[in-house]
């Protein structure tokens, strides 16, 4: 299928409006409210912070219905993606000038990310369609991988030249907490060699280095509205989002309906400002 074709196909099926979703609900109250009650809050932040689950298109889906709406009320969107290292920045820029054709951006893709390019191909055509700047907000993987065997003290001048300034290991204490509960357990059982402290400061390192990647983006662009799409450990509020607040941002946290995050668990309403069943598409 030609660009084109593939483009108008993304028209039709991510027309779908966010009105398809089951329902959507502030956590903690469960309080239901309408899209566009959603969509104009929503383009109050500086930044909105979609989480997802990176094997499910239905969560692309959900990311596109957002960012259309958001853009009715904020014409000045950016798309901070996960699936790209800051390296990548380059080749994302020349796809939305159309200066890289399909097939040269997939290869780009496959280097920064391992989930199929189906599942993210129509929320990058969406974004070149409609001229909406992409962010790569991803750190070095071979940085991250050696944090997460070795530990963050282990990192030289040259691992560090390859990360964002002032980059840190740390995690918020209700992060740190949330790994403890729902990681631990099943990473002791699968791994016998390596050690989880240093998989949670892997997972810090890379939510600084989103973090810090976003802040400097928006004091260079302070009138843009920037949409995240990460893992739903990299958007929940006390991952990236906290570290944003702490520097005089504003953010809104979005999550698909996911296991540990139910609408009426008060812990749910610490993590996120809006709970979504995607079950409507």
């Amino acid at each position: 299928m030609t660009l084109i074709g593939r483009y108008l196909l993304v028209v039709v099926l991510l027309g779908v409006p966010l009105s398809g979703f089951a329902e959507i609900v502030r956590p903690g109250v469960t309080d239901r409210v309408s899209a566009e009650v959603l969509f104009a809050d929503l383009a109050t932040a500086d930044v909105v912070f979609v989480g997802e689950s990176h094997e499910k298109p239905e969560h692309r889906r959900l990311a596109v219905a957002i960012i259309r709406g958001v853009q009715r009320h904020s014409a000045q969107l950016t798309i901070g993606l996960e699936m790209f290292e800051h390296g990548a920045q380059g080749a994302l820029d020349a796809w939305l000038a159309g200066e890289l054709d399909e097939e040269g951006f997939r290869e780009v893709y496959a280097e920064n990310w391992s989930y199929p390019w189906e599942h993210y191909s129509e929320l990058l055509l969406f974004a070149r369609a409609h001229n909406i700047p992409l962010l790569a907000i991803n750190s070095d993987r071979n940085v991250i991988r050696k944090v997460g065997r070795e530990g963050f003290a282990a990192l030289d001048f040259d691992d560090l030249l390859r990360v964002p300034a002032a980059i840190s290991a740390t995690l918020n204490p209700t992060y740190d907490a949330l790994m403890e509960e729902f990681f631990r357990p099943s990473f002791e059982a699968v791994t016998r060699e390596r050690n989880f402290s240093y998989f949670k400061q892997a997972q810090g390192v890379r939510n600084s280095g989103m973090a810090l990647t976003i802040a400097r983006y928006l004091k260079q662009h302070p009138q843009r509205t920037l949409i995240s799409l990460a893992g739903i450990w990299h958007s929940i509020n006390s991952s990236v989002p906290v570290q944003l607040q702490e520097g005089g941002l504003t953010t809104r946290v979005v999550l698909p309906a996911a296991d540990g995050f139910a609408a009426n668990d008060p812990r749910t309403a610490t993590e996120a400002d809006y709970l979504i069943d995607d079950g409507g598409l």
